[in-house]
């Protein structure tokens, strides 16, 4: 009832659209867990219309131009960035952080010569090498603002790459960032290259726009291949990878 009333003035007789957000939150909420006790026969109708306004007005929330969308972005991001920066940077040294746990495959099998090592590490090549993964839980506003920086931040041209072209055609028919939505980045390093070869590391950056409700139907660009939005910078964009804008 709240709701109802700060989204529509009565004596102003206006709509406040910064509550479009939350309508189509609380309905998608409901519709997911309290479906058989909202008692709404309208619910569905509901949801189709908040979230097509939400869809226009959640991402005008970080900006109209590239301008104002990467100086919004800056406002909310520089710290995570910072951190990723610094995790990559780390991994790109070898200087390990002073609270790092580091792990392997378990120690038993790597010291038994007789056991065929590739049947536990499941065919991976280099099973005793370290592998570190850092995992970032943020929020929404986070995570719009840095695909707003891997978009507009000057990694790639487009008009000169045609798998960073089809991954920004991706990301324009994402019309939301739902429950567990994910941003990997992956590097990768190739030991038998030269420690100052531009071609001893690469990134790879991965996206998906997280869940569906069972009232969801999934849109056709989301049906693609794996490769539409997997996006591979060359070697010698690296460092642009883990730089703050």
């Amino acid at each position: 009832l709240k709701l109802s009333k700060d989204f529509y003035d009565k004596q102003k007789d206006r709509f406040n659209i910064s509550k479009v957000p939350d309508i189509y939150d609380s309905i998608k909420y409901d519709l997911l867990h309290n479906k058989n006790a909202l008692q709404f026969s309208c619910a569905e109708d509901l949801y189709v219309c908040s979230k097509a306004l939400a869809d226009i007005v959640v991402p005008q929330e970080y900006g109209m131009t590239v301008d104002e969308k990467l100086s919004i972005a800056r406002g909310i991001i520089t710290p995570l960035l910072r951190k990723i920066q610094a995790d990559l940077q780390c991994n790109l040294t070898g200087v390990l952080t002073h609270d790092e746990h580091v792990n392997k495959l378990d120690p038993r099998y790597l010291n038994q010569d007789d056991v065929d090592l590739t049947s536990y590490s499941k065919g991976i090549q280099t099973p005793g090498r370290h592998v570190r993964t850092r995992l970032y839980f943020t929020s929404e506003s986070h995570v719009h603002s840095l695909l707003t920086v891997i978009r507009y931040g000057g990694l790639l041209d487009a008009s000169d790459d045609e798998q960073w072209k089809r991954s920004m055609e991706y990301l324009d028919t994402v019309s939301e960032l739902n429950y567990l939505t994910q941003i990997v980045i992956m590097l990768y390093e190739d030991s038998s290259e030269e420690e100052n070869s531009e071609r001893r590391f690469h990134v790879e950056l991965h996206c998906s726009p997280g869940a569906y409700g069972c009232f969801d139907v999934l849109p056709e660009a989301d049906s693609v291949t794996s490769n539409t939005n997997r996006t591979v910078l060359p070697k010698s964009n690296r460092q642009a990878a883990h730089s703050p804008p």
